[in-house]
């Protein structure tokens, strides 16, 4: 089965130059050649914070997982973030299983820095609850691939630790696409509610895009 893991990586803001330089190179010389990496995508909060940096990455099944760890490129950078001290902690990583939606568009390239980002996450009232939002959720997301040109991702996942948690990766040419065409669509309207019913607590979290990485190698 798929596997998406969204990753918090906590930065030493006196070496990003560096990080970004290692980053760059390892996502260049590695990350996009890699058959089975699907999605390897970058973003920080939009406040502005430097310190942490988020990430999407979506792989063909844990064991493409364990191969991109492998690789001696990614062992490399590894090496780089220890002597150079660019993180100022172990990163983390939550893992998902993808289950409705898309994190592209076919024939589009993947978008560049300052693209805004959506970061969803609800919590169900119960595993069949969630279950039941997941189905509830297709014919909008059937909806917003077909009719919503500026929405580039929107991906509903669950929690592969937690039997009630989802997490929904959108992406979106601006802030004003979000805000003035997706959430004002009929059908945007008309499911909200009805997805609302099966979720106990949610928190909604915005970034920005920074260019790194990639959505497609489309």
């Amino acid at each position: 089965m798929p596997l998406l893991q969204f990753v918090t990586l906590h930065l030493n803001e006196d070496t990003r130059e560096k990080f970004d330089q290692v980053f760059n190179e390892l996502i260049d010389t590695s990350v996009k050649s890699e058959e089975k990496t699907k999605c390897y995508y970058w973003f920080a909060p939009e406040s502005g914070d430097k310190k942490n940096l988020y990430g999407v990455e979506i792989y063909e099944d844990e064991s493409s997982w364990k191969e991109h760890m492998a690789t001696p490129q990614f062992k490399k950078f590894v090496e780089s973030v220890q002597s150079n001290g660019l993180f100022t902690q172990s990163f983390s990583a939550d893992n998902y299983e993808p289950v409705v939606g898309f994190v592209d568009r076919p024939g589009k390239e993947t978008p560049s820095a300052g693209q805004h980002v959506l970061i969803v996450d609800f919590v169900a009232k119960s595993s069949a609850d969630r279950d039941g939002l997941f189905k509830e959720a297709q014919s909008l997301v059937d909806h917003v691939e077909k009719n919503e040109d500026g929405t580039i991702s929107y991906l509903f996942t669950k929690s592969l630790e937690d039997d009630k948690k989802i997490l929904i990766f959108e992406q979106y040419t601006s802030k004003s696409y979000l805000t003035d065409v997706h959430q004002q669509s009929e059908e945007f309207k008309k499911k909200s509610p009805l997805i609302a019913q099966y979720v106990s607590d949610r928190k909604l979290t915005h970034y920005t895009s920074v260019g790194l990485g990639f959505t497609s190698k489309k």
